[in-house]
């Protein structure tokens, strides 16, 4: 089966469930209701009289409902279990399935998202150079202690230019990792963390060896 008709089985066998809890629930109600309340139950001997349904025949009473009654309890519960175990193995399929179809779809949609990606990375590492020089004006303007207030700068923090650690930062490192955008293309900070990393790499690689 495909996934569509699993997952649609599966609704069909949690309805049938649901419908054989309410009438194992009803069938609680008239077979244990009835010995508190006799008047809710038309058999009665073995409720009201407390005499076995086979002592009840020997006299020539009316039968007892509560054999059929606990009859049907029995499939009931029987048939609650069937759909149970049903939904258990159909469960192990769905998720079968589903991985299946999740690694058909990414295969489908890999190049999409990598070059996506590859396209953000380069970005946001275009981004980052340019705060970093809108950054550099500034300390040059204020080390010149030039009053250039009047051109309505703004404070930037985009790009990840203010701490080596900035999450901006660390992102553009793993892109160049994972291979979405070229490592000469990154800032120099990010280029710097990238080899401080490949160095904690190799030497954690040569403890393990």
């Amino acid at each position: 089966m495909e996934y569509a008709d699993l997952n649609a089985k599966w609704s069909d066998l949690s309805r049938q469930l649901a419908e054989v809890n309410k009438a194992i629930e009803a069938n609680a109600a008239l077979l244990y209701g009835s010995r508190e309340n006799p008047a809710r139950y038309k058999g009665g001997n073995d409720a009201g009289n407390g005499i076995s349904e086979r002592a009840a025949a020997l006299l020539g009473d009316q039968p007892s409902n509560s054999a059929s009654l606990k009859q049907e309890k029995t499939a009931l519960e029987q048939e609650a279990r069937d759909l149970q175990q049903a939904m258990g193995v159909l469960n192990e399929r769905l998720a079968t399935a589903r991985l299946q179809a999740s690694k058909a779809i990414c295969q489908q949609i890999e190049p999409d998202v990598r070059a996506l990606l590859s396209e953000l990375a380069r970005s946001m590492a275009l981004t980052s150079h340019l705060a970093i020089q809108y950054r550099e004006l500034t300390q040059k303007l204020n080390t010149a202690k030039i009053a250039w207030a009047d051109m309505n700068p703004m404070g930037i923090r985009v790009g990840g230019v203010a701490e080596k650690g900035s999450h901006y930062t660390l992102w553009l490192n793993a892109a160049a990792q994972r291979g979405y955008i070229e490592l000469d293309m990154l800032p120099k900070m990010a280029r710097h963390l990238q080899a401080v990393w490949r160095a904690s790499r190799q030497s954690t690689t040569r403890l393990r060896t």
